[in-house]
């Protein structure tokens, strides 16, 4: 197979299962593709806008994927109002957003083997989506369970007061959570505050009563490779991607915790996997994991997966 077949870009607008227009784009190889044609979804970070996929995107298409990029509602360009007057909801991102690009690829490619790179927290919130079973693979970048006391000290009291206090006194004051303040992007206050009270949470994503919230987390049977960074303490540290399979119990899934010097790269951190510097190593990894269609996962030597679920 050519290794850059060539493509073109679209960009459309995805409903939500609501209605709601998302803002998307649609890669497709023009060339001959792959034996078995395959989509790829690719899920944002939290607030994060879907123009940082664009390179690897592309970089998937050329290699005979299509792709789907979007942004979630109340970010990117699937924010039309200003950020202060949105009203939405974090979990609307998994029940409404995500399921609406899976009933989008369902409809519009079927017969495609159906695969997601869900990038943090679009590993989180698949479970809410009902159709999170039509998955084939997950490749997952970064993905990790929120609670504050996964994370390393000193950092971990740090987020302690920041979801207690600082960011929900912000939403207070500015009418939106100014994430940029931390290094990502700017979240309206409802979906901040959904956000601040599970990360708050030992059960994380919950629903409105505190309890935990798993409507279809059961049902993804895919294989699911957890990638998580060692040089990712602020958004993504190991112990907090370790502990992602007790969300998905049924999935196939593996562990695998990447050190920058694999990468042939000084650093890579929660956003550096979609820089192109990586296509010859990370990315190159991606393709050849996804085009894997059936095998076992290898248990994690590094990390013991059976970690209990934080209380207190």
């Amino acid at each position: 197979m050519p290794s850059a077949l060539p493509y073109r870009e679209t960009p459309t607008t995805i409903p939500a299962v609501d209605g709601f227009p998302l803002a998307s784009t649609v890669f497709e190889p023009t060339g001959r593709g792959l034996d078995r044609p395959s989509v790829v979804q690719i899920h944002p970070a939290t607030a994060v806008e879907r123009g940082i996929y664009v390179k690897y995107a592309r970089y998937l298409a050329q290699h005979g994927f299509t792709v789907i990029t979007f942004d979630y509602r109340g970010t990117g360009e699937s924010l039309r109002q200003p950020i202060r007057a949105f009203k939405g909801r974090m979990r609307e991102w998994g029940e409404l957003d995500i399921e609406g690009v899976l009933r989008f690829i369902a409809d519009r490619f079927p017969g495609h083997r159906h695969l997601c790179v869900a990038h943090s927290v679009g590993g989180q919130v698949l479970g809410l989506a009902p159709s999170v079973g039509r998955l084939d693979a997950v490749w997952a970048v970064a993905t990790q369970w929120g609670t504050w006391k996964l994370w390393p000290a000193p950092r971990r009291y740090f987020y302690k007061v920041l979801f207690h206090g600082v960011a929900p006194a912000m939403v207070g004051v500015f009418g939106y959570f100014p994430g940029r303040w931390l290094g990502m992007g700017d979240l309206p206050g409802s979906i901040g505050m959904d956000w601040m009270r599970w990360c708050r949470s030992a059960f994380y994503i919950q629903d409105d009563s505190g309890q935990p919230l798993r409507p279809h987390f059961h049902e993804l049977t895919a294989r699911v490779r957890w990638n998580g960074f060692a040089d990712d303490p602020q958004f993504g540290p190991p112990k907090a991607v370790a502990h992602m399979p007790t969300l998905y119990p049924n999935a196939r899934n593996e562990v695998r915790i990447i050190h920058p010097d694999e990468s042939g790269h000084p650093a890579i951190g929660h956003f550096g996997f979609f820089r192109s510097r990586f296509e010859s190593t990370l990315w190159s990894a991606s393709v050849d994991w996804l085009l894997a269609e059936e095998t076992s996962p290898a248990p994690s030597a590094a990390l013991d997966l059976a970690l209990p679920i934080v209380t207190g």
